[in-house]
């Protein structure tokens, strides 16, 4: 059952899951902050979605992954076990899972929180056990073995900081693979800062003029490094 799950999330999760959000988003709208709580939850969402960006982009700046399969279906051209990968067989998706639990902790629904994170889990679940099972057939012994030495979710943090400082992550290779979700992620989150802030907000004019910068800068970045890598002028070798 899970496989199955898993093939058919993995196919659709472009759609499916910002068509989840989207949909609880109608229904339970977040609100504007009310209290000194509503504002610690605004930023606990925020900051756990921050842990998740920055594990992603330690992932991608360490070792090539190969996202998005092969016409909608699992695939992987070899086994990837160095980086962060030999912390977690799954780092990708653990930052995923932090990214959007901390979105939906910030828009500050507890409807909302308590259908979707729990649908995530079992979606990146039933994903993962699609992908085991894919490189359990191809790699054999050498995924077994990689299995029983890292973790499933959570990775090692032990000597990180050591592994950082002898090998440095590549900036190239962050910009080349995470400007798309990098750029969405910062515009999601002061998009529910101006939204949930909005009543509080004695700066208002001033607010409208940063966020548009900000939005600018945003943007000019997204557009600067899409048309370099289309060009390749900036890329990074598989």
């Amino acid at each position: 059952m899970w496989t199955r799950l898993g093939d058919f999330l993995f196919r659709w999760r472009n759609a499916v899951f910002p068509a989840i959000i989207a949909v609880l988003c109608l229904l339970f709208p977040p609100q504007h902050v009310r209290t000194t709580l509503d504002v610690v939850v605004l930023y606990t969402g925020l900051a756990l979605a921050g842990l998740g960006q920055a594990l992603r982009i330690v992932t991608v700046g360490w070792d090539y992954i190969e996202r998005g399969g092969i016409q909608g279906r699992v695939a992987a051209s070899r086994l990837v076990t160095h980086g962060m990968f030999g912390r977690s067989r799954n780092p990708m998706y653990v930052g995923n899972l932090l990214v959007a639990s901390g979105f939906l902790v910030a828009l500050g629904h507890t409807v909302t929180a308590a259908v979707a994170i729990p649908f995530f889990l079992l979606a990146y679940r039933a994903i993962v056990a699609t992908e085991e099972q894919f490189l359990a057939g191809r790699s054999g012994a050498d995924y077994a073995a990689y299995c029983a030495g890292t973790p499933r979710w959570w990775p090692r943090l032990r000597g990180l900081r050591a592994e950082l400082r002898a090998r440095p992550l590549n900036l190239t290779a962050i910009l080349v693979r995470e400007y798309g979700t990098l750029s969405a992620t910062l515009v999601t989150a002061m998009g529910l800062v101006a939204w949930r802030l909005q009543e509080h907000d004695l700066r208002h004019h001033l607010a409208d003029v940063l966020d548009s910068v900000l939005l600018g800068a945003i943007a000019g970045f997204y557009l600067t490094i899409r048309t370099l890598k289309k060009k390749r002028i900036v890329w990074v070798p598989r």
